[in-house]
């Protein structure tokens, strides 16, 4: 009867250490688990700042460049995307670039093969990231002549010997026409940059050379130009005619044709200036100046025009 218990006893210890073995097998697998997530999610978080801090230059890249076409903008962002992944341990990033003169946007996206979560059925993670830096014209810069019309064959044209500068502002034309921008003779035109959207006639004339391709700039000037004028009907001034001495002009409403004539000097004081359905024209010999000045042209015949000789001013154009 003793022996019998005896024998009892040692099968009940194997039964248990049997149960202690399923158990600790059981215990096993959620603590692999947890290791592996723990090990893969340490590797996940490496790699989204790789990615991120690649993503983040190539659209810093892109955004800095001087007023430019989209398409150059891009392959900035391309190539330093591909520069900075090179550094980096991942391979087979895959990315989307969206550039244009307001905005550059990189987004990129990298699977990342598990080490232990594979043991689970988990054989990679998607890790995305996605960043954007705003397009300057110039660090800072701004543009102080803008040509609106999508279809201008002369969004800007210099002719005969004019000479028009603008070194600290860029000129920006909006027409997608092929000679957007072009001059002949001996004009000449400097600028901190030149952008249009379409293509250029007589480059050469241009200092620094345009850029081409640019996307369409919104008028900058559209809620000043509101408030300052909320009702252009009325004329400060009709059919202006100005020659052989020096002058003054004030801010106002230049209803039909401004003509300087030669030997013209004309000052334009600081503000807004609307020349509605007619041209400024600045004749050989004139000129005209002025700081802090924006040109308004309403109206589809509404454009400043420079004859042979004249001096342009330095200021803002919208038409």
């Amino acid at each position: 009867m003793q022996y019998g218990n005896s024998h009892l006893v040692q099968r009940l210890i194997c039964d248990l250490r049997g149960n202690a073995s399923i158990l600790f097998g059981l215990l096993l697998l959620p603590i692999v688990g947890l290791i592996g997530l723990s090990i893969d999610y340490a590797r996940a978080m490496h790699a989204h700042s790789e990615l991120q801090e690649a993503a983040d230059a190539a659209a810093i890249a892109g955004a800095r460049l001087p007023a430019t076409a989209n398409y150059n903008r891009h392959e900035a962002a391309t190539k330093l995307l591909a520069a900075g992944l090179e550094l980096t341990s991942l391979s087979g990033v895959t990315s989307r670039i969206n550039a244009s003169n307001a905005e550059v946007v990189v987004k990129a996206e990298y699977a990342l093969p598990t080490v232990m979560l594979g043991l689970m059925g988990i054989e990679e993670l998607q890790i995305k990231v996605s960043t954007g830096a705003r397009s300057q014209i110039e660090n800072g810069g701004v543009a102080c002549l803008v040509s609106l019309s999508e279809t201008s064959s002369d969004g800007l044209h210099l002719q005969g010997i004019n000479q028009a500068a603008a070194d600290n502002c860029w000129a920006w034309v909006n027409s997608s026409s092929a000679t957007s921008i072009n001059a002949d003779g001996a004009a000449k035109a400097t600028a901190q940059g030149f952008c249009t959207v379409g293509r250029t006639s007589g480059a050469a004339h241009f200092g620094p050379a345009p850029y081409t391709g640019c996307a369409p700039m919104e008028d900058p000037f559209a809620e000043r130009f509101a408030s300052a004028y909320p009702d252009t009907e009325s004329c400060t001034k009709t059919n202006v005619s100005l020659k052989n001495g020096i002058y003054t002009l004030s801010p106002g409403v230049y209803c039909g044709n401004t003509i300087l004539k030669p030997q013209a000097h004309v000052t334009f004081e600081p503000g807004t200036y609307v020349f509605k359905n007619g041209i400024l024209e600045i004749q050989g010999q004139a000129s005209a100046t002025g700081n802090g000045v924006t040109f308004v042209f309403e109206g589809p015949e509404a454009r400043p025009i420079v004859r042979g000789g004249g001096h342009r001013y330095q200021g803002s154009d919208r038409g």
